[in-house]
């Protein structure tokens, strides 16, 4: 604890509270733990041990030869001290030069009320000791420094006002700005010379001292702006370096309660000089400005009307659209010339203003459709690049608050010019692999897949034939089902829906977005008989005839991602060496195994023979009871299921996922066979033929997991 340059508290056994330094040197042991003036650094060598205060670093502890105890030193040999433990929980401190040159023991003392007691008066007893509290990292303070480095965006929070510093226009500064508004944000620059302070929202302004004291934000960067930071308990003050360097004065930043600058030449490290360091949050501005990357689909919000900017199909735009409609959204195309918006619904429409500053969207794309984006607080503002180029004349996208567009030569950053960007999140379902549901929004179900290879659209999502597994590559999409994976949806050239492809040409779709749907034309009769044919769905469930079929209701679907969540699981719980319960769905209890290789469904899972160890290899699964480590199950070439196997090839088993439950086939009769024999059990527990169990209830399983 008493190690060098170790911060501590010194907690006062007679106060119970802590010894602290005051500017002028005095001290007392009435002290808070989160002030810095409550705070030493620890000086040990052969000597002995000092105090330096860590809120006046120029006040080091000292007790003087009358015998006060004062914090006027400045660390020579009357701040030396002695320390000695006691019942290894207090210290009392001897000072050292005393001892040494007059041969008393002058302590270290606090009186009750918290005044030092003269060192020749204090002994070893409640008043000269004291417990020493090492002080826990200084977190807000080395937060504080990290903000000072190169780069960092921050706030500066006025002590004096409890606002924050912000810059003008002009170049004027004050203390009355709030969070929200980005030209209370600062960039900081730091070096060898100093910190220097660069605003945000109007970059050619850099905070500065003048020689006559005044504080503004008139710097170009250069000399005249760099500061030295010191913390003050936890505030930063800063003093101007140049002035400093240049003067020998301590000219410091200085905010009056009013909000006003405070000279320089005045103002000290008290509440006007003392500020509090907060990084900038500028997550919005930071995505927004991801919004506008090259091929970023996005709403463009007007603070003005707050809804969305809206093309029509004839090239009109307004700002009165909702996020619904595929209209509001725009297509980002960005390159060193400037960035263009290209509608989304109507996609030969490109957002310009023209020559007269009227704003549409009849551009093609070219150089009229450029625009320069500029951040004003939490919105964007544009600016049209051709015309700023060409006519030196500033002309920005506007909307008036009746949704109309505002001439662009009237059009100022203010709010008729501002927008706010939003990401349209869309999921890629459509991608290789991908595990989805179709919801049709003629009946507000799924479309299912039936063991005959016909579709509806009345399906439920607890089903797995309402699952299907997208196939993507540059020919298409193709919808394999994951009940019955032989079935594959298609259009017949009749117009017919069904799925009985085999994920050839026929089962090919082109997806189209219409709003929140999406539509699906079927590519090899689109590009064999230049007809659109699109998958539908009739109100009663049945499939429509893709020829009548076109981008209304009925040919209209939602996508949805397959929550698997439950399979997932239970595949894992099939891996070798995996202890499981298997539950009947016919039962609701158990599979067990008895003494002499029969089993049944109705054991609980409080008993041994009820778990199974898995056995995993690429033949197949096998099961050994935990109970009856000879017994292995398996299907006899009758059917019969029992457990009589000793872990050979008839107690291999084939997993299937049925909805969220397992079947199992016998691998060996499948493989020499060529039968489909299903371990089973009836819903009175006795074993099911497997060769008349299919993946109905009697042969579904849910796998649980034993943890040992």
């Amino acid at each position: 604890m008493l190690q060098d340059n170790t911060l501590i508290y010194l907690q006062c056994s007679s106060t119970n509270k802590f010894l602290q330094c005051f500017d002028n040197g005095q001290v007392d042991g009435l002290g808070n733990k989160n002030k810095a003036n409550t705070q030493w650094k620890v000086h040990s060598n052969e000597k002995g041990i000092r105090f330096q205060n860590v809120g006046f670093e120029n006040r080091w502890l000292r007790i003087e030869k009358d015998g006060s105890l004062n914090a006027l030193g400045s660390g020579g040999q009357l701040t030396y001290f002695e320390p000695e433990e006691i019942d290894s929980v207090f210290f009392y401190f001897t000072s050292s030069f005393i001892k040494q040159n007059e041969s008393k023991n002058y302590h270290i003392g606090i009186l009750p009320n918290g005044k030092p007691k003269n060192g020749e008066k204090t002994g070893k007893g409640n008043h000269g000791q004291f417990i020493l509290k090492k002080v826990k990292k200084k977190k807000l303070i080395q937060k504080q420094q990290n903000l000072l480095k190169e780069g960092q965006i921050i706030w500066i929070k006025c002590n004096s006002t409890n606002k924050f510093l912000q810059c003008f226009d002009n170049g004027q500064v004050d203390g009355l700005g709030n969070k929200n508004k980005i030209n209370t944000q600062w960039n900081v620059h730091s070096n060898e010379k100093g910190i220097r302070f660069q605003n945000v929202g109007f970059e050619n302004r850099w905070l500065r001292i003048e020689k006559d004291g005044s504080l503004n934000a008139l710097g170009s960067g250069g000399s005249w702006t760099y500061f030295e930071p010191e913390e003050i308990e936890n505030y930063h003050c800063f003093t101007s370096s140049f002035i400093k360097q240049n003067e020998s004065k301590n000219y410091h930043i200085g905010i009056l309660p009013n909000g006003q600058p405070k000279n320089g030449e005045k103002t000290g490290k008290g509440k006007h000089g003392q500020f509090i360091l907060k990084k900038a949050k500028k997550k919005l501005i930071q995505k927004q400005q991801n919004l506008l990357k090259e091929g970023q689909i996005i709403w463009i919000k007007c603070n003005s009307t707050n809804k969305f900017l809206q093309c029509f199909d004839n090239g009109q735009v307004d700002g009165l659209g909702n996020k619904n409609k595929i209209n509001t959204q725009w297509n980002v195309h960005s390159n060193e010339k400037g960035i263009r918006f290209q509608n989304i619904g109507f996609e030969n429409r490109w957002l310009r203003i023209e020559k007269d500053g009227s704003l549409n969207a009849l551009g093609s794309g070219g150089s009229w459709t450029y625009f320069e984006p500029e951040e004003i607080e939490n919105y964007h503002c544009f600016t049209s690049s051709f015309i700023k180029q060409n006519e030196s004349k500033n002309y920005h996208i506007g909307i008036l608050p009746n949704g109309k567009p505002k001439n662009g030569e009237k059009t100022g950053k203010g709010k008729h010019g501002q927008f706010i960007l939003k990401d349209i999140k869309k999921k890629n379902l459509l991608k290789e692999g991908q595990i989805i549901w179709i919801k049709c929004n003629s009946t507000n179900k799924f479309l299912q897949c039936f063991d005959n290879g016909q579709v509806d659209g009345l399906g439920n999502k607890n089903k797995i034939n309402t699952q299907w597994n997208v196939h993507s590559n540059e020919k298409g999409i193709r919808f394999q089902n994951i009940g019955f994976e032989n079935r594959w949806l298609r259009i017949e050239k009749d117009g017919s829906l069904n799925a009985l492809g085999s994920g050839g040409s026929w089962t090919y779709f082109e997806p189209e977005e219409i709003e929140n749907y999406h539509c699906f034309t079927s590519s090899f009769i689109k590009q064999n008989e230049s007809k659109n044919y699109h998958i539908g769905i009739l109100p009663n469930g049945q499939p429509k005839n893709g020829e009548k079929t076109g981008k209304g209701k009925h040919g209209q679907f939602i996508l949805k991602k397959a929550k698997k969540k439950l399979i997932q699981k239970q595949q894992n719980l099939l891996k070798e060496g995996q202890i499981i319960w298997i539950k009947c769905n016919s039962t609701n209890k158990f599979l067990q195994c008895f003494d002499n290789g029969q089993v049944d469904g109705l054991g609980n899972k409080n008993k041994i023979n009820t778990q199974w160890k898995v056995h995993s290899n690429e033949k197949g699964i096998r099961f050994q009871n935990i109970g009856f480590e000879n017994r292995w199950l398996r299907i006899e070439k009758d059917g019969s299921l029992n457990a009589l196997g000793s872990g050979g090839s008839w107690t291999y088993f084939e997993p299937e996922e049925i909805e969220n439950y397992h079947c199992f086939t016998s691998s060996f009769i499948k493989q020499k066979e060529s039968k489909n024999y299903h371990i089973g059990i009836l819903p009175n527990g006795k074993p099911k033929n497997g060769q008349q169990t299919g993946k109905g209830k009697h042969g579904q399983f849910e796998i649980l997991p034993r943890y040992k």
